[in-house]
Order: C-alpha cells, then structure tokens, then sequence
C-alpha cells in the first residue's frame, strides 16, 4: 500500500502500474479509483472478521462478556447479542481490539483465543483468492477479492509475527501483536511444567 501511495504521487500511470503488478489485469485509471475506495471498504471487513476470530473462539472456551472494538471504539454503532457487543467507530475500521477478562481463564485457553484472529485472517486470505479463480468473468468481483485476500493475508503476517509495534503504529502503537502474546503463553507454560 506504501508503494502504491508513493507511485500515485508519480501520477495516474504510475499507480496503474502498480495495481497491474499486484496482478490487476488490465487496470485503467477508473478501476484505479476503484480500487482505492475498494481497500477502504473492504480492509475493515478483514479487521472485523479477524476480531471476531478472536471474540468467537473467547465466547466458545469462557463465560465472559466480550466486546469486539473496532476503530476508536468511542462513537459509532454499538451493538449488543447475549455475551457479545460490537462497538463500530465511524471509518476507522483499519484498527481492531477484542476484550474480555483474561484474569480467571487458563493460560491454554486465552492462546486458543490470541491464536484465532490470525487463524481466522489467513483462512479469509485463502478463502477469498480461491473466490477469484470462481468468478473469473466479473473482473470487478475478482478485484474485490484480490483485495480481500491482501488485505486479509497482511493482517496475518502483522499479527503472528511477534512484535511491538511502532508508535507510528497509530492505535497499535507501543502494543504487542498476536504473536508476541503466543509465544509469551508458551513459554509461561513450559516453564510451569
């Protein structure tokens, strides 16, 4: 995506070229534009499905209320079913938070529950890559897809690998990914055998 921002500043051909080696067939600056609207539309629908990996897999192994936060987590569309509420702040959905008490669950369980959200994430990314080969006439599906697909394959590799990330993380800044917490449960647990 930093690659793609950095070509539109060379100019519409640039970024098409971009899009063309993303293997966009045939990209024009129309299907540019696009594309553009596309990642920011379709990039929060992985973050929700990533969370609800995480908020799913908490509500099946524990008692506890889980909220899913996506985006600032402040204002927008709040939603509530049984032991799950849903906080949708307004167009900041590229940030996304599952909380739940983690106090009074079994170290085991909350690595099933950190591990979902990635689960979850590359199973959309292979999901939706599958879905172009099926819809192969209708380019602007296949491109929805496509997108769904880096979008969700991204989210995977940011949040298994173990890391803190960066301040200029905005909301994820000075926070430790998926991964980091993964392979801080499991060595919590082979030391306590």
């Amino acid at each position: 995506m930093i690659v793609t921002w950095l070509r539109f500043r060379e100019g519409a051909g640039g970024l098409v070229a971009t899009w063309s080696r993303l293997g966009y067939a045939q990209a024009r600056p129309g299907l540019t534009l696009y594309l553009a609207i596309a990642w920011s539309f379709l990039f929060p629908i992985s973050t929700f499905l990533h969370e609800c990996g995480h908020a799913m897999t908490a509500l099946a192994l524990t008692n506890q209320d889980v909220t899913i936060l996506l985006g600032d987590g402040r204002k927008g569309v709040k939603w509530q079913r049984g032991r799950l509420r849903v906080v949708l702040g307004w167009f900041t959905g590229f940030v996304g938070f599952t909380k739940y008490d983690q106090e009074q669950i079994a170290s085991r369980r909350i690595l099933w529950i950190t591990l979902a959200g990635p689960l979850v994430s590359l199973l959309l990314a292979f999901l939706s890559w599958s879905l172009t080969s099926i819809w192969g006439e209708s380019r602007w599906l296949v491109s929805a897809m496509r997108i769904i697909a880096q979008a969700a394959f991204a989210q995977f590799l940011f949040t298994i690998l173990p890391l803190k990330y960066p301040r200029w993380f905005l909301a994820y800044g000075g926070k430790t990914s998926d991964g980091w917490r993964i392979v801080q449960l499991l060595r919590k647990q082979a030391s306590a055998k």
